[in-house]
């Protein structure tokens, strides 16, 4: 072999071995970057189920929560009514819930909502002290009630949480109106 021939082969085995290098470290980045996607995209859906839960249902986690932890929710909700002039209904909340997938399969969050409601209502929850003013209301509702349950200790429900939603509606009436005759049975 002449040292030409040996300069081509070794220069071939070289160039092969940076292809294959470069090939290498290309696929490595692509799989990085897949990897740091998808764990973007995870912490997005669970950062959004926080928010979502903690708007709806007053404590926040990161899994998907459906549409039956209604006293929550609506206290949020006519609390939300009451002070903005806005309106977002139980039903705008159940239709949005009632499918935790998107047509592609990927979760649904808040941020996903097409008519803008739902937007609306959690991205007003994260304004201001807005989700301090929603656990305060809450407990002002807890108050009222417990007075109830202590003016009528044969009541079935033991506490506030238990009651139905047209039931939660009456315990808001009274602490809107403290003249309100309020019955619950």
């Amino acid at each position: 072999m002449t040292k030409k021939s040996i300069a081509i082969i070794a220069i071939s085995i070289l160039a092969i071995g940076a292809f294959i290098s470069a090939g290498y470290k290309i696929s490595h980045e692509i799989s990085y970057k897949k990897a740091e996607e998808a764990m973007l995209r995870t912490s997005r859906i669970e950062i959004g189920y926080v928010m979502q839960n903690k708007a709806f249902f007053g404590y926040g986690t990161t899994m998907y929560l459906p549409y039956d932890y209604q006293w929550e929710l609506q206290a949020n909700l006519i609390f939300y009514m009451m002070n903005t002039g806005n309106s977002i209904t139980l039903g705008d909340v159940e239709r949005f819930l009632e499918t935790p997938e998107n047509p592609d399969g990927t979760p649904r969050i808040w941020e996903d909502d097409e008519t803008g409601i739902i937007k609306e209502f959690v991205l007003w929850c994260y304004t201001g002290d807005n989700l301090e003013l929603l656990r305060s209301y809450r407990r002002e509702l807890r108050d009222v009630y417990d007075d109830y349950r202590i003016a009528h200790p044969d009541c079935q429900y033991r506490i506030l949480d238990d009651l139905p939603p047209e039931q939660i509606i009456e315990v808001t009436k009274k602490h809107a109106d403290p003249d309100f005759n309020l019955m619950l049975e």
